[in-house]
């Protein structure tokens, strides 16, 4: 029980660094590109 609500904080973290990067990326992305 323990290790799945490790497992699950772990792959919400997991998401949100990797929206994080995408909103990143893609903010970058449009000013290059404007």
């Amino acid at each position: 029980m323990e290790e799945l609500a490790k497992r699950v904080r772990q792959d919400v973290i997991y998401s949100f660094v990797w929206i994080a990067i995408s909103m990143v990326l893609g903010i970058a992305l449009y000013y290059y590109l404007w």
